[in-house]
């Protein structure tokens, strides 16, 4: 009985110290460590969380990753109609979330644009998406995020687009820098329209509906930076940039 008990009192203490272990990461991919008490190795996807010993008995926390086998066939961009069309081929998708999509304009600093989530369904899988806030005379450079349930994500290669689509702009944005307010003029009477304003992570932050040749935006309320000002009517779909300083 007394030798039951020991050995009840032993693991107790034992598991009560392993909960008192601080974790400290040993290594994320496959490696070995060792020391004159210890020798322990993992295989690439362990994590090896926290190790210490007490006598002859080596305690060790950690976990195992499950890793995405996700695999991207085809990534393109296109500009058709005035818009950034993206579509994307992929295949063993395995635990796969969502895709990301990311834009710039200079290649360096990147902003969020929209999410697809992921089909994870056998075979080949087909996805896209359009990206309708483009501005004429810009280059717009495209990346895919590509997430797994655990969290785990890698990054597509980059895809380019260039706005070139008319010569001169179907409206004109004045005063542009605005404080307050600023006025849309367009060349002639565009019928029925739909505006809408866009901060640079491609958030809708206003949006009404006017007709005519003209249409003054209050923006009064919205913070300083570069916004997208999108003009959608029968036969138009076209942006342009707007910069806000107070």
């Amino acid at each position: 009985m007394k030798k039951i008990l020991f050995i009840i009192g032993f693991l107790l203490c034992h598991a009560a110290y392993s909960q008192s272990i601080s974790l400290t990461l040993v290594g994320t991919a496959g490696d070995e460590t060792d020391n004159a008490t210890y020798k322990t190795s993992w295989s690439v996807g362990e994590v090896v969380t926290a190790t210490a010993t007490v006598g002859s008995t080596m305690l060790t926390q950690g976990f195992q990753q499950v890793f995405s086998y996700l695999k991207l066939l085809d990534f393109e961009a296109q500009l058709i109609n005035l818009q950034g069309q993206l579509t994307w081929v992929t295949t063993n998708e395995m635990n796969t979330q969502e895709f990301v999509i990311e834009r710039s304009t200079d290649s360096t600093t990147w902003n969020e644009i929209g999410t697809v989530a992921a089909k994870n369904t056998p075979g080949t899988n087909n996805y896209s998406y359009t990206d309708q806030q483009l501005v004429n005379g810009t280059t717009y450079y495209y990346r895919l995020k590509m997430i797994d349930a655990c969290g785990n994500y890698n990054y597509s290669a980059v895809r380019t687009i260039e706005v070139n689509g008319y010569a001169t702009p179907l409206f004109v944005i004045a005063p542009n820098p605005a404080t307050s307010y600023t006025v849309l003029l367009f060349n002639s009477n565009i019928g029925s329209a739909q505006v809408s304003v866009y901060d640079m992570h491609g958030r809708s932050v206003f949006s009404d509906v006017f007709s005519g040749s003209s249409y003054t935006l209050n923006t009064y309320n919205l913070a300083s930076g570069v916004y997208t000002i999108n003009i959608r009517a029968k036969d138009l779909n076209c942006s342009e940039r707007l910069m806000i300083c107070k």
